[in-house]
């Protein structure tokens, strides 16, 4: 008797046994998923935390830049676009004033045209080229290339409304 009572002990233990390992495995596997959890979680935290300090940085920027904005508009454009074809080694012919840019005739070689073209374009107070005629100028001797431009200003509103291009 005793020994069937025993028997009837270890199977009800296997079944126990075996019935508890699954769940334990269930277990293990939520805890690990939990852990994640809290680690995302306070990951989050952290990253909620430094937000003010980077919307009071992200205004400070704008502000800079509109300071920066107001500077350049005080520059005349005539000023500017004449400092400019100086330092690029070419000869001012003529210069008129838009309601928002300038037209300009300037002579000179080759690469001091590139140059001017490539410092008018230059960020962050870059001039936008609406027209661009460039001939050989015979008259002059020697020869020499005659560029005619019409330029302007972008505005900042115009540029912040602006699909971005894609190619």
């Amino acid at each position: 008797m005793s020994l069937l009572i025993l028997a009837c002990l270890c199977c009800v233990g296997a079944g126990l046994v075996l019935q508890v390992q699954p769940s334990s495995g269930a277990r293990n596997t939520h805890q690990n998923q939990l852990q994640a959890t809290k680690t995302q979680l306070h990951a989050a935290l952290r990253r909620s935390a430094a937000l003010p300090v980077l919307q009071a940085r992200s205004e400070q920027l704008s502000a800079r830049l509109a300071a920066g904005t107001a500077q350049v508009d005080d520059e005349p454009l005539q000023t500017r676009l004449g400092a400019t074809v100086q330092r690029c080694g070419l000869a001012l012919l003529s210069i008129r004033p838009l309601a928002d840019g300038a037209e300009l005739s300037v002579a000179g070689n080759y690469d001091s045209l590139l140059l001017l073209v490539a410092e008018l374009s230059q960020t962050p107070h870059a001039l936008l080229f609406e027209s661009l005629d460039i001939s050989m100028q015979r008259a002059a001797s020697p020869p020499a290339l005659l560029m005619k431009a019409s330029v302007r200003r972008p505005s900042l509103s115009a540029a912040t409304n602006q699909e971005p291009a894609h190619p």
